[in-house]
């Protein structure tokens, strides 16, 4: 009996000792557990904030550089532009004594013999027919130049105002070369075809029916005006906001599209602080 008591206290003991043995080291097991996956989270989190800082620098840096380049594009832009004033002012310039008759005289006048003498002299004040051929080869490689930088509503006004220009003073030196009669800008259906790109038909049609000389001037203005709207728009920016508007929205969206702010409160990081409190 005494036997029995023994064998069984010894059991009880031992079953005793086992279960204080596996509570200590399974409850250091699970300690070790949550301590190696606390740890986990804090360096995954710690990766992510590296991670997001990482792109927002990028996105930053790259909205600075895009930001100089246009900035640059810009400043070429507006030189383009007063460029090109410049040599619509310089071909009005050079042409003047033509633009002179057609705007101080009227159709039948200019066709009237008697006057031609007189339409002579002032016509004789043009550059000869073969400088200004060599001027205007210079002045159409520069405007090329320019093309890449200006908008393609003030290219279009300048391409209209100086092939009307240019075609009405070709008919000059051809009448002055061959001592024909002075031509009728109206009456060249070149220079109609072109003014057609600029103008309206109800304002075309206006001007033509239209016998004043001042028309002549009207048309000039009119171009010139329509060419300073386009280039104002490029020296306010206008054209570069509106073409680029779009890049920079995007660039915009990349950078705004996730911050360490919409990480953190987010459901699945809240739930994760939870677990650490």
């Amino acid at each position: 009996m005494d036997d029995v008591i023994v064998i069984f206290v010894s059991v009880a003991f031992t079953s005793a000792l086992w279960g204080v043995i596996i509570k200590l080291f399974g409850q250091g097991f699970l300690d070790k557990l949550d301590r190696d996956w606390k740890t986990k989270q804090e360096r995954d989190i710690s990766e992510l904030q590296s991670s997001l800082k990482r792109e927002e620098n990028f996105s930053s840096n790259l909205l600075q550089i895009y930001k100089s380049s246009t900035d640059e594009i810009q400043k070429k832009r507006i030189l383009a532009a007063s460029e090109l004033w410049d040599l619509t002012m310089d071909l009005k310039y050079t042409t003047s004594p033509m633009m002179l008759v057609y705007a101080s005289m009227l159709d039948s006048e200019i066709s009237n013999p008697k006057n031609k003498a007189s339409i002579q002299k002032i016509l004789e004040l043009l550059p000869k027919e073969k400088d200004f051929y060599d001027k205007l080869k210079l002045s159409n490689e520069k405007g090329n130049r320019l093309r890449l930088f200006v908008t393609d509503e003030a290219w279009g006004i300048y391409h209209v105002y100086t092939a009307f220009v240019i075609r009405s003073i070709f008919e000059i030196y051809n009448a002055l070369r061959e001592n024909k009669d002075f031509p009728i800008w109206k009456q060249n259906n070149g220079t109609k075809n072109y003014l057609k790109l600029a103008f309206d038909a109800e304002d075309l049609d206006l001007i033509y029916k239209n016998s004043d000389p001042s028309m002549y001037d009207v048309v000039i203005a009119y171009l010139e005006e329509r060419l300073k709207i386009e280039i104002n728009k490029i020296f306010s920016g206008e054209f570069n906001l509106r073409t680029q508007k779009e890049v920079f929205e995007k660039i915009s969206r990349e950078t705004q599209k996730i911050t360490l702010k919409d990480v953190l409160e987010t459901h699945e990081f809240q739930v994760i602080k939870s677990w650490w409190a």
